[in-house]
């Protein structure tokens, strides 16, 4: 489930492999990236990798290296809901977010049979709420003061995306 998604422009994203793992730690740790998205120590990653319960994807073009990586979770949840723990893409501003969220969607709701995709987002991250919001989901709350970064508490909205909510943003 969930090893090989091709998006709708021919990009695809393969199940990570261990190798790939100081990679993904790479691009966390980038400036532009570690001001919106968690930073977990290489261990933990291989933990995940490992945990069945979790899927790691990359996206890699032979001549350019890591161009991005997803991180779903709750796969075996028995309310049949997902987690986008995270996203992340070497490139912005190119249309390559809305072309691999959308296909990460459709495979959630297709391959896995999620009935829920969530996940949450910094509050003062606009960029990315205005590109899961463009691909249907919807803000569903705020959960105030939930991470302690640059030396202070930061919001989290709550967004979501149910199999219902899917098919008419298709239609």
């Amino acid at each position: 489930m969930l090893e090989r998604i091709v998006t709708a422009h021919g990009r695809v994203l393969i199940a990570a492999q261990s190798s790939d793992i100081a990679d993904i730690v790479a691009l966390e740790q980038r400036p532009d990236m570690s001001e919106y998205i968690y930073h977990w120590p290489t261990e933990q990653h291989r933990r995940n990798l490992a945990d069945p319960n979790m899927r790691y994807l990359v996206l890699r073009r032979p001549e350019a290296g890591l161009e991005g990586f997803v991180i779903l979770g709750d796969l075996l949840s028995p309310n049949k809901w997902v987690a986008l723990e995270r996203i992340a893409l070497v490139h912005h501003g190119l249309g390559l977010g809305q072309d691999v969220l959308r296909a990460v969607i459709d495979a959630v709701f297709d391959s896995a049979g999620a009935h829920r995709l969530q996940l949450d987002v910094f509050v003062d991250n606009t960029r990315a709420r205005r590109a899961y919001e463009v691909v249907g989901f919807r803000e569903e709350g705020v959960l105030r003061d939930a991470v302690w970064r640059d030396d202070r508490y930061v919001s989290l909205v709550i967004m979501a995306m149910l199999a219902g909510d899917r098919a008419a943003v298709k239609a």
